[in-house]
């Protein structure tokens, strides 16, 4: 009768054990960062002033550079400014916006570098076509 009752409290505690747990976060395994285009090309004026890039990462990030004195170029998630603020870590998509002005000037180029840590970064060039009779 004993084992019996110690076989029953065993496979208690065990089925408590599966039920408990731990679910994956995005932050668990080695820190990763994929940023899918790395590269964006604008023309100097038209239609098509914004484009979109895909952040992916199991670390919370941020755009490094600080865009307030960068008035040609700004960088959203849903419409928001996110220029110094934390994105979570998240195991699906985020799709961040890159707009910039037009440009009546020489061609331009920024490099926006998406920091989750040492080994969670990436980067993406932001280059904009100037006025020809400037280039």
């Amino acid at each position: 009768m004993k084992i019996s009752n110690y076989l029953l409290a065993f496979a208690a505690v065990l089925g408590l054990a599966v039920a408990c747990k731990k679910e994956d976060s995005p932050s668990d395994g080695n820190p990763s960062m994929t940023i899918t285009p790395t590269e964006l090309k604008f023309a100097a004026s038209g239609a098509e002033l914004t484009k979109t890039v895909s952040v992916v990462s199991n670390r919370d990030w941020k755009v490094s550079e600080d865009l307030s004195g960068i008035d040609w170029i700004r960088v959203t998630v849903g419409g928001e400014n996110i220029s110094g603020k934390v994105i979570p870590a998240s195991s699906s998509a985020v799709e961040v916006s890159i707009s910039v002005t037009e440009n009546a000037g020489y061609e331009r180029t920024q490099n926006l570098t998406f920091n989750g840590g040492t080994k969670a970064r990436g980067s993406v060039t932001v280059s904009q076509e100037g006025i020809s009779a400037y280039n």
